[in-house]
């Protein structure tokens, strides 16, 4: 930690043939928060290591492993590549995962393959799903669209965001690099 000069190390990464790390890793809160997580994805597993532990937890959800997490709302969210589906992680007393169900489709909301290669951003008090729209005939268009999960509904959805207002999102051509959103001062 650059502002506190702390230093972790986590225990060697549990390894079998289905733990090479493929999408990176993502740090749930600052070091010297006693709920902070280290989340490594591989191909088929999330591994979880409470800072400051001696070993690390395994889960996933059957339909793959979450590659896209965010903190929304002192919560952490994450995304599985493969299908989109969306999933609370409950870090303590011990890990688990909750889908969060979502309505896909519908007047104004999105379908699942809509964006290609999605990311989920927080602005403020909205989560969103952004990206550009998926290639159709060989045309790819670099137009970024938004959509905010309505959870006023159940099950949630997804609805198309025509504005940002004072939100800017910054997005990397490199999908593993988590978007960076900061509100106009």
């Amino acid at each position: 930690d650059v502002f506190t000069g702390i230093e972790v190390s986590p225990p060697l990464l549990p390894a079998d043939e289905y733990s090479e790390i493929r999408c990176g890793a993502t740090l749930t809160g600052p070091l010297a928060s006693p709920n902070s997580h280290l989340i490594v994805c591989t191909l088929s597993f999330n591994f979880f290591w409470r800072v400051g532990s001696d070993s690390w937890s395994k889960c996933s959800p059957r339909n793959g492993s979450l590659t896209k997490f965010v903190v929304f709302k002192g919560q952490v969210i994450g995304m599985v590549r493969s299908d989109r589906s969306l999933f609370m992680v409950h870090l303590t007393p011990q890990i688990h995962l909750q889908e969060i169900p979502v309505s896909w489709g519908g007047r104004n909301s999105m379908t699942k393959w809509h964006l290609c290669d999605p990311w989920l951003v927080v602005c403020d008090d909205m989560l969103l799903m952004v990206g550009c729209q998926s290639e159709f005939l060989g045309i790819t268009r670099d137009v970024f669209e938004a959509y905010r999960i309505d959870t006023s509904t159940d099950p949630a959805k997804w609805v198309k965001v025509e504005r940002l207002e004072n939100w800017a999102i910054f997005i990397s051509s490199d999908w593993r690099v988590q978007p960076l959103s900061c509100l106009n001062p």
